[in-house]
């Protein structure tokens, strides 16, 4: 860590300290703004593709690495805000809200996802998420590795622990579980042979349909769908390429 960057020389983000501030700096300005963001705000210029395209402060981590101010890009790429002299003069600056663009509201499961690797050999490589540790019958072990944040599902999925990138089966895994119920599991079932259409920062990617794979790593009552068409190798190339710092917004329709 530079010791530009280190903690006693950060700002200590405690948003009731802004508060006052915020009515003497002009509304539009870029102190305004990055008052806003202090706040817990998401902030735009008009020229901006918003509301995919803002600015908005990083969530505490556990690592004690320091908040920053991260933009998205209209693809829905983040990384760390680095300000033109034009964004610091401008006064052109507004919060982000449900009138700037329409939401997309038509996910039937959506998350962001912060991409990660594993591997249970040096041929064997994934690259995506993974919630928890999975065990083939010789003993190796991959995973956890990746971020998935801001789940929210209109399905009968309610646990999401696994999408990746298979690098040695040329495959998309995605792991899911229900309620634990044999009920759910075959709503899983019922689900998963309707073709999946996955749609990552604007891109849709037709996987097709799935049965359960019945796959190392599966508990009871979860379902593993596995897709290798085109669309899935161009995905599983996203994955590949996405770097380990960005997140991106995943958006999953069965039709």
């Amino acid at each position: 860590m530079s010791a530009v960057n280190s903690p006693e020389k950060q700002c200590q983000i405690i948003p009731a300290q802004y508060k006052i501030d915020a009515v003497t700096a002009p509304v539009g300005s870029c102190p305004w703004a990055i008052i806003q963001v202090y706040l817990g705000n998401k902030l735009h210029r008009s020229d901006w593709d918003a509301p995919g395209e803002h600015m908005r402060l990083t969530s505490p981590s556990t690592d004690n690495t320091p908040a920053y101010i991260e933009k998205s890009d209209k693809h829905g790429l983040w990384f760390p805000w680095q300000p033109t002299p034009e964004d610091l003069m401008a006064c052109d600056w507004h919060l982000v809200t449900s009138n700037s663009k329409p939401q997309p509201t038509d996910c039937m499961l959506s998350f962001n996802l912060t991409v990660g690797t594993g591997a249970f050999s040096s041929k064997d490589q994934t690259w995506g998420y993974l919630a928890d540790t999975e065990f083939e019958p010789a003993g190796e072990h991959l995973g956890p590795f990746g971020i998935l944040d801001d789940f929210q599902s209109k399905t009968v999925i309610k646990t999401f622990s696994l999408l990746v990138w298979d690098g040695l089966n040329q495959k998309i895994f995605i792991r899911v579980s229900s309620d634990n119920t044999q009920d759910g599991y075959q709503k899983l079932v019922d689900l998963f042979k309707q073709d999946l259409l996955l749609t990552v920062g604007g891109t849709a990617y037709s996987l097709g349909s799935s049965i359960d794979s019945h796959l190392y790593g599966k508990h009871e009552y979860e379902f593993i769908g596995e897709y290798g068409n085109d669309d899935a190798k161009k995905l599983g190339s996203l994955l590949q390429q996405q770097n380990a710092i960005y997140s991106r917004p995943y958006c999953f329709n069965w039709k």
